[in-house]
């Protein structure tokens, strides 16, 4: 990211900062998400908020940020804002290794769940389809 702390929002800029400050093309090119996991993502939560904490010296960062950028494709009510790693958004949002992927209710902004580093189940939308079966919307698509 270009300061610290500095903030970009929306899936087109997600997508910039993972191609051209990662380095993260090619694999942001390989990437195939699931598409049965990222539907039934969608059907329990069709909007969210999606907070990225990243940084461009993180090997992690660079693997799943790209893939991230891709899964927001297909997850198109969701938001997402990127923010850098600086002592201040650390503190802010209790990140203690990067990339953290926070999740939030689109309306009230309550944390619904987190990915920290890596995925705990072999894929991220496996993560994020625990955490929408977790707090499914009040109004399912």
């Amino acid at each position: 990211m270009r300061g610290d702390g500095e903030r970009m929002k929306d899936h087109a800029n997600i997508l910039i900062y993972a191609r051209d400050e990662l380095g993260g093309g090619s694999t942001y090119d390989g990437y195939q998400p699931h598409p049965e996991l990222l539907k039934r993502v969608a059907a329990l939560r069709p909007t969210a908020q999606l907070v990225v904490v990243s940084a461009a010296w993180s090997e992690d960062c660079r693997r799943e940020v790209p893939r991230f950028a891709r899964i927001l494709e297909r997850l198109p009510g969701w938001t997402a804002e990127l923010r850098g790693d600086d002592a201040e958004t650390r503190a802010k949002l209790h990140v203690s290794k990067i990339p953290t992927f926070i999740v939030r209710d689109a309306d009230s902004g309550e944390e619904l769940g987190r990915i920290v580093e890596t995925p705990e189940s072999d894929r991220l939308e496996g993560d994020l389809l625990a955490i929408t079966e977790r707090h499914p919307s009040r109004i399912i698509a």
